[in-house]
């Protein structure tokens, strides 16, 4: 008799187990300029040669100063454009080529000759379609309109120049999931195969790791992860080894053959730079992981081996350069507040506006109160809307909650930029340029009155949170009632919609996930009708605030698509029904279509019943055999019989008996009926044992091809998602459940900055201690349900979970070391358990030698699984036999 202790299995009885995952105009540089040590000699090249300056001889010198009469002539070569100069007063001197030795491609006019109204836009910016932009420094118009930079390079004086040139260290995030990033700054793919990253940290921790084979691309990021495997994706790979720190750390990167390739070092490190590399005077500041700060690169700046390559950000930004999107340069801006770069590249809001939204308008003339949070670490963010710096020394923040002990802090001297943020945190940390500490963790409570005084304690802005009555400072008013409280465990704040006045009620006030401290919105993320979305996949908010998809489209790319006419839409083999879908703007009259099949059991054609409607946006089914039918589920009588197995062809055709749309599965040699088309392979069949459908793409143009099919598990009737849910949602083109999509929690593109996504909300649980599952398809991510343990507690997983994924997640929660193989992957077992208490999923006892079985998912030595008699151990330690 096998001794097969479940603890981990019998709570697993129901489902399955899954646990959460979680230049090409380079041709000016020398191409044997190695990069950063990749050159055949092993020299290690820190700075890549300069072009050399010279006097483009192509380009006539303008005299600075001299007026244009109206129109010019091009004297270097032929104007193929416009030779009308409709804008341009004045020419102020582009005589001289500064920096770049061969002018390649200015001799011919190309059509962009006209100058379409520079004088319109302030600061001296020129005209680009209908944006005003720097074109000193703006990447995607370089010197002129349309001259957009490669991938590497960086618009310096007017030109593309190239960045870094090499594999560099790009950013550093201590708090989970902690990582190291790389950057390519060079022309070509490099192969991180070889290349080794080490790091050391207080504490004398420290860590080595060779890289494996990875093709970096140019211009690309990767994340070194923490993680207990060495695993990859598309743009990370995981260390197999844990990373952490608080107070400093230094990392050296280093080439195949050993030499110093890059080097930081944050806080009081004294660690040495590998030989081959510098590193010159103060180290960086460290971030903070309480606040989930990171320490970036200045990637499109050259390297100097100082602190001033790095700058400290209020967030993650992996993959980016810039937290929130805008480059100007080789600078970040956030495009929805910078006042010189206001919605673009050098539109700059004059001396009495501000920036709001991407839109200069007029500012304000005092601080006043953006943000409320109590996530993680919880703080009040004060926002500047005025048009000048303000200094913050003596104004003094008051927090007070409806019972305890109120928090009253003095800030310290504190210039606070136009348009700019600064959190004021609970308890101790390192003041920076967008986070102060007041050093007290009292006030800040679910119901509490938020007050802020200016320097001659006078109050200047108030917030009223939860039940708390409290009356406003004298001079200040409050109407209504409170504010909602932000929830926790939840990383949610409340936000002050900031585009609008000040009007002294909740009005003014939304609840936001995540929370957003430094920024309105997260990176990626815009304010429309006081919530942030992806403008990119939002349906409502599709490309632009209000623009709104129609019931038959969905947002791809900020565009509303869809297939755009009447298509099968599925093909479901379990019940061989056949699916119709209308892309269009209006109802179509399905009477008298005709739908057509030819299978390996069968052929025959029915006619639609007249009447039959199907309405924009809408799904109808047609099913063999007789019953009741219904405006979406039509039954096509009892004499009819589909009999398809291994392959089918199906197609429909209008009461014009022309065809519209056809497909085939299999090996169906059916060719395409008149009307339409067929291109390359079938597509796959689904089988019919198992349930499965094959189901269109509805929201992408017709190809006539297998490309626009796929195989589902479920059949999908009337719904492009599976067992649709209030909660579960199309986003672009994939089904997700917002409830538990870390990438899309409670709204399609609302990311979480946080561990995971629960209810709709994102939360700091670090689920399953962090750790990588094992088995294929088991996403550690998100969570979506919870279910109890005999131990005490619950553990979280996925509806839709493989019975196998949940048992390894309830090992992952419960063990208190990385669960290991008990037989196989369906079996888990560590040596030592529970003895915790987490906030969010309970308390577990300790107990040694626990496992779990996915034929009990959800139980934990516990109960009986089937197959057999168990030996199982309950949470005194003791044993007992069940069958």
């Amino acid at each position: 008799m096998m001794r097969r202790p479940t603890l981990l299995a019998s709570a697993l009885a129901l489902g399955a187990c899954t646990m959460p995952e979680d230049v090409q105009r380079d041709a000016r540089v020398d191409s044997a300029i190695d990069a950063r040590g990749e050159a055949g000699d092993g020299a290690i090249d820190d700075r890549a040669a300069m072009d050399v300056p010279s006097t483009d001889s192509t380009m006539t010198d303008d005299v600075p100063g001299a007026m244009d009469t109206g129109v010019s002539v091009d004297v270097a070569g032929t104007d193929s454009g416009v030779s009308m100069d409709t804008g341009v007063a004045t020419d102020t001197g582009v005589g001289t080529d500064t920096g770049v030795s061969t002018d390649t491609g200015v001799s011919t006019d190309t059509g962009v000759s006209t100058d379409t109204g520079v004088g319109s836009c302030p600061g001296g910016r020129a005209s680009c379609g209908a944006l005003c932009v720097d074109l000193q420094s703006d990447s995607l118009n370089c010197g002129r309109c349309g001259m957009g930079c490669s991938t590497g390079e960086v618009c310096a004086a007017g030109r593309c120049t190239p960045a870094l040139r090499g594999l560099v260290i790009s950013e550093l995030r201590p708090a989970a999931t902690s990582y190291i990033e790389l950057f390519n700054g060079a022309n070509t793919a490099i192969d991180l195969n070889g290349y080794r990253v080490q790091w050391s940290t207080e504490g004398g921790g420290t860590g080595s790791v060779t890289l494996p084979a990875f093709s970096l691309a140019p211009g690309a990021f990767v994340s070194l992860r923490s993680g207990s495997a060495m695993m990859m994706g598309p743009d990370w790979i995981s260390l197999g080894s844990p990373l952490s720190w608080s107070a400093e750390i230094a990392v050296r990167l280093l080439s195949p053959g050993g030499l110093g390739i890059d080097f930081v070092r944050t806080g009081p490190s004294m660690a040495p730079a590998p030989a081959g590399t510098t590193w010159v005077g103060m180290n960086t500041p460290n971030p903070t992981a309480a606040t989930d700060q990171v320490l970036v690169r200045a990637v499109f700046s050259p390297d100097t081996d100082t602190a001033a390559d790095w700058s400290l950000q209020s967030r993650p930004s992996p993959g980016s350069f810039c937290v929130v999107p805008g480059r100007c340069g080789a600078s970040c801006f956030s495009f929805d507040t910078d006042r010189d770069n206001c919605g673009s590249c050098g539109f700059r809001c004059s001396g009495t506006q501000v920036c709001r939204s991407g839109v200069c308008v007029a500012g304000s003339g005092r601080p006043w109160i953006s943000e409320y949070r109590l996530f993680g670490r919880p703080g009040v963010e004060v926002h500047n809307p005025s048009s000048v710096p303000i200094s913050l020394m003596g104004y003094r923040l008051q927090v007070a909650p409806a019972s305890g002990t109120t928090l009253s802090y003095f800030l310290p001297a504190f210039t606070l930029a136009p348009g700019a943020f600064v959190m004021l945190y609970a308890g101790t940390g390192t003041n920076d340029a967008t986070s102060i500490y007041t050093g007290m963790t009292t006030g800040f409570d679910a119901n509490a009155a938020i007050s802020l005084f200016d320097n001659a304690s006078t109050g200047i802005d108030y917030v009223r949170v939860g039940t708390s009555t409290m009356a406003p400072p004298a001079g200040l008013s409050w109407f209504g009632a409170s504010v909602a409280p932000p929830p926790t465990p939840f990383d949610q704040s409340i936000v002050r919609d900031i585009s609008t006045f000040d009007t002294d009620s909740n009005a003014d006030w939304t609840l936001t996930t995540p929370s957003t401290p430094g920024y309105l919105c997260a990176a990626g993320l815009t304010l429309c009708g006081g919530r942030c979305v992806d403008r990119a996949v939002d349906r409502a908010h599709c490309g632009g605030c209000g623009t709104a998809c129609g019931v038959h489209q969905t947002c791809i790319a900020g565009a509303c698509r869809s297939v755009g006419a009447l298509v099968l839409s599925e093909l479901a083999a379990s019940n061989q029904s056949f699916e119709l879908f209308n892309g269009t703007n209006a109802a179509i009259n399905l009477g008298g279509f005709l739908l057509d099949w030819v299978a390996d059991g069968g052929s025959s054609t029915f006619t639609i019943p007249m009447g039959t409607m199907i309405a924009s946006g809408g799904f109808v089914r047609f099913r063999p055999g007789a019953g009741t039918s219904t405006a979406t589920d039509i039954f096509m009588g009892a004499g009819v019989s589909v009999a398809w197995n291994n392959f089918v062809a199906v197609s429909i055709r209008n009461a014009m008996n022309v065809a519209i749309d056809f497909v085939k599965t299999g090996a169906a040699p059916t060719p395409a009926p008149t009307g339409t088309t067929w291109t390359g392979a079938n597509a796959t069949n689904p089988d019919r044992m198992r349930g499965e459908s094959l189901v269109r793409d509805v929201w992408a143009a017709d190809t006539n091809a297998a490309a626009d099919w796929s195989i589902s598990a479920t059949a999908t009737p009337f719904s492009y998602c599976a067992s649709p849910t209030a909660s579960t949602v199309l986003c672009a083109t994939s089904c997700v459940d917002t409830q538990g999509s870390a990438t899309n929690c409670g709204a399609c593109g609302n990311r979480c900055n946080s561990a995971a996504c629960f209810n709709g909300r994102c939360t700091n649980v670090v689920l399953y201690r962090g750790q990588t599952s094992p088995i294929p398809g088991c996403s550690t991510t998100s969570y979506n349900a919870t279910a109890p343990t005999p131990m005490g507690g619950t553990y979280p997983y996925n509806t839709g979970d493989s019975a196998a994924c949940r048992a390894w997640k309830l090992a992952a929660t419960v063990c208190n070391t990385a669960p290991t193989l008990y037989i196989d992957s369906n079996n888990w077992q560590c040596a030592s358990a529970g003895g915790f208490t987490d906030s969010v999923f309970g308390a577990f006892c300790a107990v040694s030698n626990q496992y779990s079985c996915s034929t009990c998912p959800g139980l934990c030595n516990a109960g009986s699984c089937a197959g057999g008699q168990n030996t199982l151990r309950n949470c005194s330690g003791s044993e007992s036999r069940v069958p």
